[in-house]
């Protein structure tokens, strides 16, 4: 597990974590404005 890796680097840690929060909220909003647009298209 990366967590345990890191547990030792707590910097390390939060850094990582934040970067999956930035990523999955950027593909969350990637698929909703693309979604948005098929439906317009429509």
């Amino acid at each position: 597990m990366v967590i345990l890796k890191a547990k030792c680097m707590p910097g390390t840690q939060v850094g990582v974590l934040f970067l999956k929060h930035i990523a999955a909220f950027g593909t969350l909003l990637f698929y909703n404005v693309f979604w948005i647009t098929l439906v317009q298209q429509d």
